[in-house]
């Protein structure tokens, strides 16, 4: 009885989809980049829930999406700025099949789903840069508990800074090229 009882209750949290962080920005200082509390409360009753289906997400749920087959099996980032003002147009987290972005001009560019963040200026645009960043484990695009602390309170993911670090590399390498 035991061991039917641990396995029905392992199953529940055995999918074929990954669950990703799913929330958007077109501002800086939104909720989508900085509710690290929201996010964590969202993950730990989904973790502690043993009857979510795939149709319950939308309601239950401020920040996260069972990423099932037709949105892609991948977690995304995405994050989009002028370049040398750092100012931001969007920040998208959610879910990708690895080729379909909010911009459909991405640069054909190899983006893998390792949690490495692809930057590329926007075609035609000079001064726009696209940071990409990919994984493909349960909330990988977002905050993780911070287990020192109880997993009640959460570090920063490093993986926000890297695009904004990038965009302002890539500006002064774009200003210092123009001269």
């Amino acid at each position: 009885m035991i061991v039917l009882s641990l396995f029905l209750l392992s199953s529940i949290f055995i999918s074929d989809a990954t669950i990703c962080y799913q929330c958007s920005d077109a501002k800086a200082g939104g909720m989508c980049k900085h509710d690290v509390q929201g996010m964590l409360a969202d993950r730990t009753r989904l973790l502690n829930m043993s009857d979510v289906e795939n149709s319950d997400y939308n309601s239950k749920f401020t920040y996260l999406k069972n990423c099932v087959n037709a949105w892609g099996e991948h977690c995304l980032i995405e994050n989009i700025r002028e370049a040398g003002t750092g100012q931001l147009f969007s920040f998208v987290r959610g879910c990708t099949d690895g080729k379909i972005f909010s911009l459909t001009d991405f640069p054909d560019r190899t983006i893998v789903s390792d949690n490495q963040t692809t930057c590329a200026f926007r075609p035609g645009s000079g001064k726009v840069v696209v940071c990409l960043t990919m994984c493909k484990t349960d909330f990988c695009n977002g905050p993780l508990p911070d287990m020192n602390n109880g997993g009640i309170t959460s570090s920063r993911s490093p993986v926000l800074f890297i695009p904004l670090l990038l965009a302002v590399i890539t500006s002064i390498l774009y200003d210092v090229r123009c001269w």
